[in-house]
Parts: C-alpha cells; structure tokens; sequence
C-alpha cells in the first residue's frame, strides 16, 4: 500500500504546497499548523535559469537541520524524485529547502498530509 492510500485510508486529506525560492536562501517549504506533523508523499522541483543543487531538512527545537534528501537541478527543467514518504516527527516541525545557487527563481511543489 502506498503512503497516499495509507493516509486516504485514515480519513486525511492531501494538501499541496507550492514555495518560490529566490536566492540562496534557506526557506520554509511547509509549516503544519499547531499541533501536526508532515507527511510528504510527492515532490516537484522546477528548475530556475541556471544549474544547482536543492536540499531539503526537517527542522524542530532539537534538531533544527536535518537533511531529508539533496538534488541536482538541471536549468530550466522540471522533475519529480520518487521520494517514496517523507514523515516528520516533530510536531510543529517545518520543512525547509535551500537551493544553491543565486540567481532566478526556482519552484518546489509538495504533495501530503498534515496528521496528529
């Protein structure tokens, strides 16, 4: 059984977030509202104008920067990681993305849940 259908099963229902990064800044991609965690099951990541890397981290009170999974975005090109699940423990805890390079913008799209 997929995450998705895991989570569809419970009665959750999916939630898309979509974050503009410009510059090489770390951003939050996904804060949960009070009380949830983060259940990322699908992920889109569209290319600016010129090549880098994007790497992801959950972050909480004891461990502001774990890092979740890093990528190679090639100019200009839209692709989507088969991430499988990717479940916070923190509740509250957000998920953030820092993209390496500094010039143009660069477009994440996350798929799924915020649960108890």
């Amino acid at each position: 059984m997929s995450a998705i259908n895991f989570f569809l099963g419970r009665g959750s229902s999916p939630i898309v977030k979509t974050k503009s990064i410009t510059g090489a800044d770390t951003v939050a991609v996904w804060t949960p509202i009070t009380g949830k965690r983060v259940i990322v099951t699908d992920l889109t990541i569209m290319g600016g104008p010129e090549s880098g890397t994007i790497s992801f981290f959950f972050a909480d009170k004891q461990n502001p920067v774990a890092q979740i999974a890093s990528y190679g975005a090639i100019a200009s090109i839209n692709f989507s990681p088969s991430i499988g699940c990717w479940e916070s423990t923190a509740v509250g805890g957000a998920i953030f993305a820092r993209k390496s390079t500094t010039l143009g913008e660069m477009f994440v799209n996350l798929t799924g849940f915020e649960v108890e």
